[in-house]
């Protein structure tokens, strides 16, 4: 691809290798106090040997040590599973090209590659080893597409491009390996028994803090040359989504789609979670409003606080943006969101039926509760809806009566089971009396038929809590009777 003149390599720039050889130095001085500590505890049975008879008790546990020690330290290599296959230029067209002007403004080549996430995320990445040029990589992910208007995902891009330019896309994920191996050495020293961690502890909280600083740096370099390259008022409108829903699109994902993949079923992706934010939306409005109280940026994130993010840009914060913005880039949606939610399977040629959140309940929510209710198939049979007031008020002997396995939880996660049991039997049985059963994402399981709505565990849950007398809810089971 076509060079940009204007890019500013990793090793070009002051700052960043002052970091790289701070970040460098520190490396080798971890692996040169674990060396130093294992040849001052061999020189113990050492010195043993060659000045007297032989190495005692004590001799032949710092010899102990000094291996374990060393093993500790041993590298550890990860299989690579490589990345994802690039999405196609061909087939999506003007994403590659809001990718490639963006590069342009930015002064950086176009990458290399281009790669669409299930994730509310995006990435930076080079295929190539530590020194070498290799192939560069930006991904963005497909949520980001639907929530944020053009300029704003313009500067999602420009933003993974400022750490291709400033060389963090080199630098970073050896950083990141250090770490890990920081922390594998020292949980393994630490179970040793003897405190052979203690020397290496507080070496490796001063580089955790020294490298995670450089880390939220590098994040404040990119994100102003997100505002150079798309506007500061569009890099704030990127941060505030990214703040305000990923974690939120997170939650919605391991709940909601992933079980629907799991059964074999290809969810309406985006659809489902404007239904998962509108639950969240509404069960925000029983709670009492929290106090505006500012985030500060903790010493061990790796991101600085979105308040702080925004200071550095000089705006303030934007309001809260609706979903739809861009989706045009991807041409066709539906696709699109099939091309993420198989990235996510393990054989992503997996055959998988388009079911919509409507049918949830009853081809994913419903077979779930039968099997749930398999082994209490015996104790369950003479349940009926009048008996589970009097069930309630004996909830200790159900519990033990539906026990199964060892009982390893206190008397009230038990207490909480068997109403999780209870509110799962009188949804099917709610389901055999002929009642439709709807489970859109994020909102509670309804059973529905004509004008009657129930909400199974919740009333259940009533029942048990005192909120729902026994005299209220036969007036409630008749109801629903009649409504059968």
């Amino acid at each position: 691809m076509e060079s940009v003149t204007g890019a500013s390599p990793l090793l070009g720039s002051r700052s960043t290798a002052m970091r790289a050889a701070v970040l460098l130095l520190a490396w080798a001085g971890f692996h040169l106090l674990g060396l130093s500590l294992c040849l001052a505890l061999l020189w113990i049975p050492w010195a043993q040997i060659a000045y007297g008879s032989g190495p005692d008790l004590g001799g032949c546990l710092a010899g102990l040590g000094a291996f374990w020690i060393l093993w500790g330290l041993r590298p550890r290599f990860s299989r690579d599973k490589g990345r994802d296959e690039p999405l196609s230029g061909e087939r999506y067209p003007k994403l590659h090209a809001l990718v490639a002007d963006v590069a342009r403004r930015a002064g950086h080549p176009v990458p290399h590659e281009l790669h669409l996430l299930p994730h509310a995320n995006a990435y930076a990445g080079r295929r190539g080893a530590f020194l070498r040029r290799g192939r560069s990589m930006v991904g963005i992910g497909l949520p980001y597409l639907a929530w944020l208007d053009r300029p704003a995902v313009e500067a999602i891009i420009a933003h993974e491009l400022g750490h291709h330019l400033s060389g963090d896309v080199r630098l970073g994920p050896w950083v990141h390996r250090t770490r890990n191996h920081m922390g594998h050495a020292l949980d393994h020293l630490e179970g040793s028994g003897f405190w052979l961690d203690l020397p290496f502890v507080g070496y490796a909280h001063a580089f955790l803090h020294y490298s995670l600083g450089v880390s939220r740096a590098q994040e404040l370099a990119a994100d102003a040359v997100s505002a150079r390259v798309a506007g500061a008022s569009a890099a704030a409108r990127a941060l505030v989504a990214t703040d305000e829903r990923s974690g939120l699109w997170e939650a919605y994902l391991r709940t909601e789609a992933i079980p629907m993949l799991e059964a074999g079923f290809l969810p309406q992706l985006l659809a489902g979670f404007r239904h998962f934010e509108a639950a969240f939306n509404d069960a925000k409005k029983v709670i009492e409003p929290a106090t505006d109280v500012k985030e500060k940026t903790s010493r061990y994130d790796t991101h600085p606080a979105l308040e702080e993010r925004l200071s550095a840009l000089g705006v303030p914060r934007p309001p809260a943006i609706e979903m739809g913005g861009a989706l045009e880039l991807l041409e066709a949606t539906s696709e699109a969101e099939e091309y993420v939610l198989r990235r996510m399977l393990v054989d992503e040629a997996r055959p998988l039926r388009a079911v919509p959140w409507e049918s949830a309940g009853t081809e994913l929510w419903l077979p779930r509760f039968r099997v749930r209710l398999e082994p209490h198939a015996s104790t369950l049979a003479n349940l009926t809806p009048e008996l589970l007031p009097g069930a309630v008020i004996r909830i200790d002997e159900w519990a033990d009566r539906l026990r199964t396995g060892l009982a390893l939880f206190s008397p009230e996660a038990k207490r909480r089971h068997v109403v999780m049991l209870f509110g799962t039997w009188f949804t099917v049985y709610l389901v055999e009396l002929g009642f439709e059963l709807q489970a859109l994402p994020g909102w509670p399981v309804r059973a529905l038929r004509a004008d009657t709505v129930v909400d199974p565990f919740a009333e259940v849950a009533a029942l048990f809590e005192n909120k729902l007398d026994s005299a209220r809810w036969l007036e409630r089971c008749a109801s629903i009777r009649s409504a059968a």
